[in-house]
């Protein structure tokens, strides 16, 4: 193909994703695409590839905005869920001691200890959240990705660590109570 069938056919496709409502194209797509052609610059390149190469470019960024939009969404439903688990067996226990005040105060010294782990976990669940935020504002510069990969690992061990700390929980609570 020459350099002008070229650029007629890279405008013709440009102007029929116009007319099917597309407003905008991904620069990187563009370049990507281009970038082929000098790659191969002898190689016939039919007018439906160049509409098909776009489509697919768009379709692979779509897709992957859709499985990062879900990954996002399943680690605000695991901070909720840590936050919520701890939180919950925070105010259980100190409803359990508050009952102890009154009716058995020797076992208040027994109970206590157990309370830590939970507000420790609840207290990670709050710090994974606020990191999160955190993490994705480095991640929007390319300057500090790095830093945003770092403080996600942060996230990831805080997280974990709000979990364990609610299993821990559990068996000071159960050994407490043995």
């Amino acid at each position: 193909m020459k350099v002008v069938e070229f650029a007629k056919d890279f405008k013709m496709t440009i102007l029929e994703l116009s007319a099917e409502g597309r407003k905008t194209l991904k620069i990187s797509n563009i370049v990507k695409y281009l970038d082929e052609v000098i790659e191969n610059p002898n190689q016939e390149l039919p007018e439906a590839n160049l509409t098909l190469d776009f489509r697919s470019l768009e379709l692979d960024h779509e897709s992957n905005l859709e499985n990062f939009k879900a990954v996002i969404a399943a680690g605000q439903n695991a901070i909720r869920t840590m936050v919520l688990i701890n939180g919950a067996a925070t105010i259980a226990i100190l409803a359990f001691i508050g009952n102890l005040s009154v009716s058995n105060q020797a076992q208040i010294t027994i109970m206590a200890p157990t309370l830590l782990p939970f507000a420790i976990g609840t207290f990670l669940g709050g710090v994974t959240s606020g990191a999160t935020y955190l993490t994705q504002w480095l991640y929007a510069n390319q300057k500090t990705e790095k830093f945003g990969f770092a403080m996600n690992i942060i996230c990831i061990i805080a997280g974990l660590s709000s979990f364990i700390a609610f299993l821990l929980g559990i068996f000071k609570v159960y050994f407490a109570l043995i």
